[in-house]
């Protein structure tokens, strides 16, 4: 095993990037607990677990929140999720192959007895606001074909952690969060950080009055007292890609509905100087603003696409579909960027 690769329970690496939730249960107890709540085990704390999550510097990209040996016999692979995504069974299909790639000698697929490894154990943390009525996620719903007995499966658990107003008594009545405390709190953590941002906080702002309040009201107390300093100066990178996407699709749409609006009422006003009729007028103007408003959520989502993959190094499709782009308006702006870039 090469040690420099993954995270090891004797000294978890911590960088800037790494998201509060990996932080959090990145510690011995806390991911010790989460299993159990997640299946219903009993582990006690001194229950043997080793850290082998993926670090993006080795793996050129390739970084999941957590993944983890407990008890010798499971790896577990968690991944927080505050938008919804039906490629999570992709993403976990990936760091497990990495993970066994890392955990056995390349001699060892060859040898003629069976290798035994740990049985993979995956779940995704959902702390979204829009609704995801989903239990689990499965790999064969990305197959184009009919899987056949000889084909493969993955299946990833959804929990929802989310405590959106009005769902307060639902969350609680989460079985998983019932059992895992910190878990809980995190939640709470997260949807005090959301209700700062609404209240019109920057992010700042809303993580640090979201760990006052937390150490007011006794929620995740040792571990803010110990990293709260950390924990709000990566404050903006834990924040998850999806995340900044929907923040910048939010921006994007405030901006093109003002300019909308400035270009419109000019060009309405210079053309209906020129109309004869108000009935002429009328029509004039629904098609100049739907025409304006049009044209410029065009050159905002452009703007956005070419912002996304240049500052994030992603691909073109994955951008679209994480600005939720409709199949239909894909092609155009293939076009666009291919005509930009050539």
């Amino acid at each position: 095993m090469t040690e420099n690769k993954l995270l090891t329970a004797a000294e978890p690496k911590r960088t800037y990037q790494d998201s509060i939730f990996r932080m959090l249960f990145s510690e011995k107890e806390n991911a010790i607990e989460l299993f159990n709540a997640l299946e219903g085990t009993d582990y006690g704390p001194d229950t043997e677990v080793r850290f082998l999550t993926l670090d993006d510097v080795i793996y050129h990209g390739i970084k999941n929140d957590l993944s983890y040996e407990i008890a010798v016999a499971y790896l577990v692979f968690g991944e927080q999720q505050s938008t919804i995504s039906a490629n999570i069974p992709l993403r976990m299909l990936r760091y497990l192959a990495n993970n066994i790639a890392i955990l056995l000698d390349n001699r060892t697929f060859f040898r003629q007895g069976q290798v035994k490894i740990p049985t993979p154990q995956f779940f995704v943390i959902y702390t979204g606001s829009e609704p995801w009525d989903v239990d689990e996620l499965r790999l064969s719903s990305s197959f184009m074909g009919e899987p056949k007995e000889n084909s493969v499966e993955l299946v990833v658990k959804v929990i929802k952690v989310v405590y959106n107003e009005g769902e307060e008594e639902e969350a609680e009545k989460n079985p998983v969060l019932q059992k895992s405390t910190k878990l809980r709190e995190y939640g709470m953590f997260v949807r005090y950080v959301k209700e700062g941002l609404s209240a019109g906080k920057d992010r700042k702002e809303a993580v640090g009055a979201a760990v006052e309040r937390c150490l007011k009201e006794n929620i995740l107390v040792n571990f803010l007292r110990a990293h709260s300093a950390e924990v709000e100066k990566m404050a903006w990178r834990s924040i998850t890609m999806e995340e900044f996407i929907e923040i910048r699709a939010e921006e994007a749409a405030e901006i093109a509905a003002e300019k909308a609006t400035k270009e419109t009422t000019e060009r309405v006003t210079r053309e209906v100087t020129e109309e004869v009729t108000k009935e002429v007028t009328k029509e004039v103007t629904k098609e100049v603003t739907k025409e304006v408003t049009k044209k410029t959520l065009e050159q905002t989502t452009l703007s956005n696409i070419q912002s996304l993959i240049k500052n994030l190094h992603l691909d073109l499709e994955r951008v679209m579909d994480c600005l939720d782009i409709p199949q239909t308006e894909k092609p155009k702006y293939r076009n666009l960027i291919n005509t930009i870039n050539n």
